[in-house]
């Protein structure tokens, strides 16, 4: 959805736009008021202030001055490109082509609550693991707090979570800022989680083509935009070159096939798909099995990682007693 010379000129963002863009919740509610609002006969212009209104007002005054000097809604948020992606803003290009502006807008809230779903349920289930873990850094040190004072007690549990919450924020700020390839092949290379977000990735890959390609748009550029909204530059790179193949008369299925981006059991479904002539409903029941797949081992690492990580605060308070008893019988049989 690259800009032209009657596209209005983009709106710079603060530098808080581009490290954290508009949340799923809020742009998922956005797009959502919005399908409401049209489907109802309000203007475009002003519903989409209306709309826009609970998400950031800012947003509201821009979209609102472009609608009302003739631009189309794809352009309007195309001038936010921190806060709306090429596959938002291609399928609200598709639903204005087609007259079907309301129902694309429903397919864009339903994707991006779904995934808001997700998200939410991976973060809630972390906060057990995280707070075992700092249950982790603190207790096992108490008896440094006895025995030293505070200082070295501070020195010891601030020293290890300092770099610990270092670590995670430079990973969050390569991730918004120019290394996500880097970000993305140290997180691919960690056990269970490095496939966890291949799935992932094919999955919203999937959903989004099957969107993209109900909406009428050709296959090829259906498939070039699925990719870069997977959410993954590396799988987006993988499967890029099946539009290619695509526009030179190969299947989807076997061109989605030779990139190795998919399982057999996709791949086969998608096929299945082909020949029945239903081939959206199979894309979207193909991303929904992947994402239960995604949700499953979600659950069990969650599940799993504090266990772990009680068994280690164990054995850690264990080893620190028995040294403490041990250095302390020394003192005694040397007096």
């Amino acid at each position: 959805m690259e800009s032209d010379a009657s596209s209005p000129p983009l709106v710079p963002g603060t530098f808080r736009d581009h490290l954290f863009g508009l949340g799923l919740k809020k742009k998922a509610f956005f797009f959502r008021e919005l399908a409401t609002l049209v489907d109802a006969g309000v203007p475009i212009s002003r519903a989409a202030g209306l709309a826009a209104g609970h998400a950031d007002p800012r947003l509201a005054a821009s979209l609102t001055q472009a609608l009302d000097q003739g631009s189309l809604l794809s352009a309007a948020l195309g001038r936010h490109p921190y806060y709306f992606g090429e596959f938002e803003r291609a399928l609200v290009a598709a639903g204005e082509a087609g007259g079907r502006l309301d129902l694309r807008l429903k397919d864009l809230a339903q994707t991006l609550e779904s995934q808001s779903a997700l998200l939410q349920m991976v973060l809630s289930k972390l906060w057990y693991p995280l707070i075992v873990l700092h249950v982790a850094i603190f207790v096992p040190t108490l008896p440094l707090l006895v025995l030293q004072g505070p200082a070295p007690y501070l020195a010891a549990t601030l020293g290890t979570l300092i770099p610990l919450y270092a670590l995670a924020a430079l990973a969050f700020l390569a991730w918004r800022l120019g290394f996500r390839p880097w970000v993305e092949w140290v997180l691919g290379k960690v056990p269970f989680l490095g496939a966890t977000l291949r799935t992932l990735a094919a999955a919203r890959f999937l959903d989004c083509l099957g969107q993209l390609y109900e909406a009428g748009l050709p296959v090829p550029r259906c498939v070039t935009l699925a990719a870069r909204s997977s959410g993954n530059l590396r799988y987006a790179a993988r499967v890029a070159p099946a539009a290619q193949r695509v526009d030179s008369g190969m299947s989807l299925s076997q061109a989605l096939s030779q990139t190795g981006g998919l399982s057999s059991m996709a791949v086969q479904m998608l096929q299945t798909g082909e020949e029945s002539g239903r081939l959206p409903e199979m894309l979207a029941r193909t991303a929904a099995w992947m994402h239960g797949e995604v949700e499953h081992t979600a659950q069990k690492v969650m599940t799993l990682l504090p266990v772990l990580i009680m068994l280690g605060v164990g054995a850690l308070v264990g080893f620190m007693v028995v040294r403490f008893y041990a250095g302390h019988l020394q003192t005694m049989m040397q007096l």
